[in-house]
């Protein structure tokens, strides 16, 4: 009950705490400049042991993660069978806490750049939730289908019964649009998404977004500026989506002549930095990164920190149980309370003392001194390479890496069978090497040499054109082969890449290629495509460059994660 009371009084705190605001990053001094660590960052004289209780273990992480689940659905009796596995009995309590009661409710609610969410005042109980929620997959079915008249008239019909209300129609209607959009119907694209705008309004910017796309593919750049220009103002776009759709009104402003404007959109864009569209958009602007890779040695003082405030050591240990929320209650608490001395304290024991898996798993709770996201958690370097070494760009592997398998060697897609650091199929692995069987694509080195001789091949079939490689990774080359087919009259490697209709492939060449940039400018390889792309070009692979950038690679290998 003492902790619940506790939890309480941080719940209250929390809506008093002003967080820290983004630093000024002109005076950046020239090794953050030039991306470049310095290896001596890497010594510690802080005992092995002393460490080892600062962080759990990815054994006692897994458990625990298990037990918040239980006493999430109330099962108290498996908690405690699970809890008696433990090693590291600190988060009990909090486990105990979780069970019927939960921490997010305590949180106050922020827009923290998030997308706001409708919810219908239709839906007063769950038979109502349920029934809406159906006629939503039924129209996802029916679209995956290409069945697109079907799930026309399904929407229209509950509409007009009132099992969804007009702003859930209206959605329905906008992702119609969109399956207009990937078959290639731009006309009917468009009146379906405008539909969708006449009845959801501002709550439905996916509709704009399709209605842009549909209009810039008609060769209609005026009115798609328009559309794309409308998106940004939708409380309910998220950032990406508001990142996306001010770049491509800067290149419809771009297209008409307005060149006064393309600047003020380039920087909306650019307001979320890492995203795939704010990084073409800070490069088209010229403008420096703000990316920080420096960061302390773990030191017996940084120890000492953490020793005066265990809640950011529970902190820690709360995001390794996949605890979120619990976490942000305990750095909050400190963020009232504490000097930022332990921000830093933390930021050095999780950059050098936890697997590259780990801390990417938690950068979401690390920060600067200064509060700032901290970017060398959040796009660690592996300590492993390819058995046969390097032939491919490091940056390029670790993009690929990080999005497959978040660094996870042992990890396995339960559905498709894709296994290993770089998630390779084991059929695709056994056209490389017919000896292998699943359990050697656990070891990240086979997986990482496997994965470059895939990569190389994709590379040379699509002539070094890094989107359309990404894509066959993800999607195979006998979809790319046939989209490339579907829009054979599109040139603009960026409007390929959202006329894709997998979701899925499209999130996923975004995210891959931005890991790449990334990870280039971590490494200092430079950013040829980047430049290439925001220039209107393909993103097309320079070759890695031997010794030169292998020398590179290795002072960041050696300073980054241990």
């Amino acid at each position: 009950m003492a902790l619940f009371l506790r939890l309480l009084l941080v719940a209250a705190a929390l809506f008093w705490v002003s967080y820290p605001a983004r630093a000024d990053t002109n005076g950046m001094d020239k090794a953050y400049q030039d991306h470049i660590i310095d290896a001596s960052l890497t010594d510690t004289s802080v005992a092995p042991e002393v460490i080892a209780k600062l962080h759990l273990t990815d054994k006692d992480a897994e458990t625990y993660s298990k037990i918040f689940a239980a006493h999430g659905r109330g099962d108290r009796k498996g908690a405690e069978a699970l809890a008696k596995k433990l090693s590291d009995r600190s988060l009990v309590d909090w486990a105990r806490v979780r069970n019927g009661h939960n921490p997010a409710i305590w949180l106050p609610e922020t827009s923290g750049g998030y997308a706001r969410t409708y919810r219908s005042p239709l839906h007063k109980d769950k038979a109502a939730r349920d029934a809406a929620d159906d006629i939503a997959l039924s129209v996802s079915v029916l679209l995956k289908t290409d069945d697109i008249a079907r799930a026309i008239d399904v929407t229209k019909r509950a509409a007009a019964v009132g099992t969804i209300d007009r702003i859930e129609a209206a959605a329905q209607y906008a992702r119609i649009a969109a399956a207009y959009l990937y078959a290639n119907k731009p006309a009917d694209a468009l009146s379906y998404a405008h539909l969708a705008l006449q009845i959801g309004g501002i709550k439905t910017p996916d509709a704009a977004w399709v209605a842009g796309l549909a209009s810039w593919l008609q060769g209609e750049s005026r009115r798609a500026a328009q559309y794309f220009a409308w998106v940004p103002r939708s409380p309910y776009a998220g950032p990406w989506l508001r990142s996306a759709a001010s770049f491509w009104a800067a290149r419809a402003m771009m297209r008409e002549g307005q060149y006064a404007l393309v600047s003020e959109w380039l920087r909306e864009a650019a307001k979320n930095p890492r995203s795939f569209y704010g990084l073409i958009a800070t490069r088209a602007l010229g403008t420096r990164f703000d990316f920080n890779w420096i960061a302390p040695p773990f030191t017996p003082a940084h120890a000492a920190v953490l020793k005066r405030y265990p809640g950011a050591v529970r902190a820690l240990k709360l995001a390794q149980a996949g605890q979120y929320d619990m976490a942000r209650i305990e750095l909050a608490l400190l963020d009232a309370n504490a000097a930022p001395q332990w921000r830093e304290a933390l930021a050095a024991l999780a950059t050098t003392s936890l697997k590259p898996d780990t801390v990417m798993k938690v950068s979401g709770i690390l920060m600067t001194p200064d509060g700032r996201p901290l970017d060398l958690a959040m796009y660690p370097v592996a300590p492993w390479q390819p058995r046969d070494g390097f032939r491919l760009d490091p940056a390029l592997l670790h993009a690929f890496a990080r999005q497959e398998s978040g660094f996870k060697p042992a990890a396995r897609n339960k559905a498709s069978g894709a296994t290993g650091l770089l998630q390779l199929m084991p059929r695709t692995a056994r056209s490389f090497d017919k000896s292998l069987d699943e359990s050697t694509l656990k070891n990240p080195q086979v997986s990482l040499a496997l994965g470059q001789k895939y990569l190389e091949d994709l590379l040379d079939m699509t002539d070094g054109n890094l989107f359309e490689a990404a894509i066959a990774y993800n999607a195979g080359p006998g979809n790319l082969g046939e989209w490339k087919d579907r829009f054979a009259g599109v040139d603009d490697p960026l409007l390929f890449i959202e006329l894709i209709p997998f979701g899925e492939t499209r999130a996923y060449v975004e995210r891959v290629m931005a890991n790449y940039w990334i990870y280039s400018l971590r490494m200092g390889f430079g950013v040829a495509s980047l430049d290439a792309v925001a220039a209107g070009k393909p993103a097309i692979y320079a070759s890695y460059t031997k010794p030169r950038d292998e020398a590179v690679y290795a002072s960041v290998s050696s300073a980054s994660n241990r």
